[in-house]
């Protein structure tokens, strides 16, 4: 399938910089840096150990697992839980029971509210040097 998409599970690490760092740009060069390496290294090693140990059975699971890794994206409302409410009222619902939409219906304005206060502190700490 064509660009599958996995959402990274909330207990996925983020870095959070503190605020003495005096370059931020260098830093966060140095992180991405490390990222692409461990792309390069740990990732494939990681694949080989579980084809040695027998599990993935053939190319094909090897094909998949490399495609949901390639593929992995993070939502940010996942760890900002914009109003308070996307995590128990939108996320954290049974889609067979609930209707999601209605849930984010319920609460769009606050959700609203909390991206719009998030973007806001990302814009200022954006002016921080």
């Amino acid at each position: 399938q064509e660009n599958y998409i996995t959402l990274y599970d909330r207990s996925q690490e983020m870095i959070a910089l503190p605020r003495i760092i005096k370059n931020v740009e260098r830093t966060a060069t140095i992180i991405e840096e490390m990222n692409y390496q461990s792309s390069l290294g740990v990732v494939p090693a990681w694949l080989d150990s579980l084809a040695k140990r027998g599990n993935l059975k053939c190319e094909d699971s090897i094909n998949t697992l490399k495609m949901l890794k390639d593929n992995q994206v993070y939502d940010p409302a996942l760890y900002y839980n914009y109003g308070g409410y996307m995590l128990s009222e939108v996320f954290g619902v049974d889609p067979v029971i609930n209707d999601i939409t209605q849930n984010y219906d319920r609460y769009k304005q606050p959700i609203k509210l909390g991206i719009s206060k998030t973007v806001g502190f990302i814009k200022q700490l954006q002016n921080i040097k």
